[in-house]
């Protein structure tokens, strides 16, 4: 793999870990947007301020109280490190603001930094996955018991899953059955241990809510 490649793959591979999902949408939270462009979060929140005709609603949204509960919750418990954790906790004091994938692309119009233009491109590519990823499930969940195609189409929908983003294991047992069909992809979400795609288009779909 040629180094541009790499490059490429670890900036996508880093907006995946920063990519959550908030009302049904994959988003980037301002601090970590920030972190990518390597700017400071506030000149991040300083260009939506001074920009409101380029952020409508749709573009940016503020984290109400309960998934500002919920997002610093996941945080406090999650493995990183005692100094990383608080140097999270410790700066956030009011909540966040999420991007969505329009916002992200406005936003890159104005922020002008050295990491911006290989953050946008893995921002892009990123999106596209997800959705790649989405188009896929989706398809999974619409395919009923007794077709003779059956098996051939699960093959096929698995190849084409882990050729999107690898699976440490993904079970789909029962197909004609949403609520089985959604417990055997939680299950792969379980099993993938990184930043995956898979869990990002799980959350879009709402699947194992």
């Amino acid at each position: 793999m040629k180094k541009s490649e790499t490059n490429a793959a670890l900036d996508i591979q880093e907006v995946k870990s920063k990519m959550i999902v908030l009302r049904g949408q994959p988003v980037l939270l301002d601090r970590d947007v920030a972190a990518l462009y390597g700017v400071e979060t506030k000149h991040v929140n300083q260009a939506v301020r001074n920009n409101p005709e380029k952020f409508p609603d749709g573009y940016t949204f503020q984290l109400n109280i309960k998934e500002f509960a919920s997002w610093r919750s996941k945080i406090l418990t999650s493995n990183l490190p005692a100094a990383e954790l608080s140097k999270i906790t410790k700066g956030v004091r009011y909540a966040p603001t999420a991007f969505t994938e329009r916002g992200l692309y406005m936003l890159a119009t104005i922020l002008k930094s050295p990491d911006a233009v290989r953050a946008t491109l893995a921002i892009v590519e990123t999106y596209a996955q997800v959705r790649a990823m989405v188009r896929e499930m989706e398809t999974l969940q619409t395919l009923k018991d007794g077709s003779p195609e059956q098996a051939a189409q699960l093959s096929q929908a698995g190849h084409r899953l882990a050729s999107i983003e690898p699976i440490a294991k993904l079970s789909f047992q029962s197909p004609s059955r949403r609520g089985a069909m959604a417990s055997s992809l939680k299950l792969g979400v379980e099993d993938h241990a990184s930043p995956s795609l898979f869990a990002l288009a799980c959350g879009v779909l709402a699947i194992g809510r």
